[in-house]
């Protein structure tokens, strides 16, 4: 994994910092380096066309037995490579070679298009190429977007306006596009956002997924301010399921499945979700000890799966003890915001339990990671520069579990009867939906040693939900429009993954110098699922926790996993309880923060709400001491200065 930072600059370019302020670079290059901790480096190009391009790379290296670097040169051509992904198959890699510099020596001994070699590479990427004997700047994304790059585009005012669209959404859909810029300042591609707060940052946008080109070989009028890079459509086109696999009758007992296209399906998709975790867990260099630190690395795990106890993560943390040697433990790292009572968190433990039964021998390591408010507000600018160009409360309650979670810092409990300075007290399991069982999961939350997680590797549910039917809504388009409806919207789901999810998380997860894999988004499960009779594999006819992800809770039966299998759906805002008591905060409750849309509500729009009463603000929060030190009602610019 690396850190991307390319800058293309004209008019004055030659001279130093391309149009970009000191102060907004080094801030810049603070944030690669963390995303990329074993090496930096840049390289600068003055290109045919008067520009200079100028490509920073900082690199996590987790692949290859030889130290690599980023951006990788071609001394031959000078052709230059920045890229954040991993090639976990289309291209051959050999044991211990750095999958980059096998990628990078496919592109420049192609003969045709980078496309060519690219739509065939296997696992998240994003990249950008400078082809020197061409005189061509190559960037994008993977078709599903896994990887974050952002770009200082900007549309024409007359393509935007009254669309209702976000740019980026609908530049989606478009082959070429305008990237207006002002007099001096950089064409900028990068892995995260410049500092909203810094004065003359530009706003960079989120690139839709796909492959792009800029020619710089020809000499430019020097008066131009305008790039013109072409979109390269994909061989492979979004995830559709083939009609026939959809049931035609809306929701009547000619769509029930037969037990054999149950079973088929069943085996199908966990045959596909096994192979995809264990190329994310048995690299070589995932678990080699230089990576790890101290010199007992059987005390440290190789990877972190973020864990809430619920379907999708239990069943990567069973599948992760199937691919790794039985002496490696695993981290599952549990985050709450409602002093360890939160849902997620009483889930996680009881998932931690049948985890312990299961598999006895394996060092299950739960990291409890216990957080509140006072620690999103510590870390705001630091958050608000990730989320970036997310900019919603739903984004910054998602955002700030997420990268606590990924930070890995907590209090060790392992589950195999040993717990480091506490743990779990023996009592009755929880049964799976059952709130009131799961309450009565009783855990010593006093103790505990400080612990900080060595992974460098984390296993991430994304697309689960998507894929098979998991959100809410899910249910209520499947009401309305039956499985032609449901199908659509999961689809859709599907299409805009990049723009919702994938490229904002790649961004909290990189800041910790760890890299995020998504199992659930191997090709090789997408293909499978898609290519399983939509009613195998969610049934929205049957209760929650039943049909929806159908397929999914049939693995974890499969495995010998009950409790887990039949575990609701929770959304992490509100399994870790963050968004609960920032509803209480900044809307006077959860009843109000739904009249008013919450989860959509620009941050910079929350100082324009009224006023919240004290009262009303301090219920449920002030009794854990999470605000005890700050007033009832938080202004909006201690939460998101600026």
């Amino acid at each position: 994994m690396c850190g991307i930072l390319c800058l293309v600059g004209r008019d004055g370019g030659q001279g130093e910092g391309l149009g970009l302020s000191p102060t907004v670079r080094a801030e810049m290059l603070e944030c690669l380096r963390r995303r990329g901790p074993d090496h930096q480096s840049v390289h600068e190009v003055a290109t045919p066309s008067g520009a200079t391009l100028e490509m920073h790379g900082s690199l996590l290296q987790l692949r290859g037995s030889a130290p690599s670097r980023s951006p990788l040169l071609d001394p031959a051509t000078g052709s230059l490579l920045c890229f954040n992904g991993e090639v976990f198959g289309g291209l051959p890699v050999c044991p211990g070679a750095n999958d980059a510099q096998a990628l990078f020596c496919a592109l420049t001994q192609a003969t045709s298009s980078p496309m060519e070699v690219l739509s065939r590479v296997q696992g998240p990427w994003a990249l950008v190429y400078w082809h020197a004997p061409s005189g061509t700047l190559w960037f994008g994304r993977d078709a599903t977007g896994r990887r974050s790059l952002l770009c200082s585009l900007a549309m024409d005012e007359a393509e935007s306006a009254g669309s209702g669209e976000q740019p980026s959404l609908r530049l989606g859909f478009k082959t070429s596009l305008s990237f207006q810029q002002q007099p001096g300042a950089p064409f900028i591609l990068c892995s995260l956002d410049t500092d909203p707060g810094s004065e003359g940052a530009p706003p960079l946008h989120e690139l839709p997924p796909g492959l792009y080109s800029l020619p710089l070989g020809r000499p430019h009028p020097a008066s131009a301010h305008q790039f013109h890079p072409q979109r390269h459509p994909w061989p492979w086109v979004a995830p559709l399921r083939p009609s026939h696999l959809i049931p035609e009758g809306p929701q009547g007992p000619t769509a029930r499945p037969s037990p054999e296209a149950l079973r088929r399906a069943d085996e199908r998709v966990l045959c596909a979700l096994r192979a995809a975790v264990a190329a994310r867990c048995q690299l070589p260099e995932c678990a080699r000890p230089g990576h790890l630190k101290t010199a007992a690395p059987s005390t440290q795990a190789p990877l972190m799966v973020l864990f809430s106890g619920g379907v999708d993560s239990t069943l990567l943390a069973a599948l992760a003890h199937q691919a790794l040697p039985p002496c490696m433990p695993i981290d599952l790292v549990s985050v709450c915001f409602d002093a360890g009572r939160s849902p997620d968190r009483l889930s996680a433990l009881d998932a931690l339990r049948e985890l312990r039964a299961w598999a006895p021998r394996r060092r299950w390591r739960l990291v409890r990671i216990d957080c509140g408010l006072a620690d999103v507000d510590a870390h705001a600018p630091r958050l608000l520069r990730l989320l970036s160009p997310a900019a919603t409360v739903m984004d910054l309650n998602i955002g700030a579990a997420l990268w606590l979670a990924a930070r890995g810092a907590g209090r060790a409990c392992l589950g195999d009867g040993e717990a480091q300075g506490g743990g779990l007290v023996e009592g009755q399991g929880a049964q799976a939906g059952d709130e009131a069982g799961i309450e009565g999961v009783a855990v010593e939350e006093a103790g505990g040693q400080e612990y900080t997680s060595a992974a460098r590797v984390v296993l991430m549910g994304h697309g689960a939900d998507e894929l098979c039917g998991g959100y809410g809504r899910h249910r209520t388009k499947f009401r309305e429009g039956g499985w032609e409806g449901l199908n659509a919207e999961m689809a859709l789901d599907m299409q805009r993954l990049w723009l919702r999810n994938l490229g904002r998380d790649d961004r909290l997860v990189a800041d910790h110098g760890r890299e995020a894999r998504h199992p659930f988004l191997d090709e090789g499960v997408v293909a499978a699922v898609l290519d399983s009779p939509l009613a195998c594999v969610t049934d929205l006819r049957l209760p929650s926790g039943q049909g929806d992800k159908r397929v999914l809770r049939a693995a974890l039966y499969a495995l010998g996993l009950p409790r887990a299998a039949a575990r609701p759906k929770r959304a992490i805002q509100f399994g870790t309880r963050i968004g609960r008591l920032n509803n209480i905060r900044q809307f006077g409750g959860t009843r109000k923060a739904n009249m008013a849309n919450a989860g959509s509500v620009l941050l910079s729009d929350l100082a324009c709400l009224p006023p919240v009463e004290s009262a009303a603000a301090g219920r449920g929060v002030e009794q854990h001491g999470l605000l005890s030190d700050q007033p009832a009602c938080c202004p909006v610019h201690r939460l998101f200065p600026g």
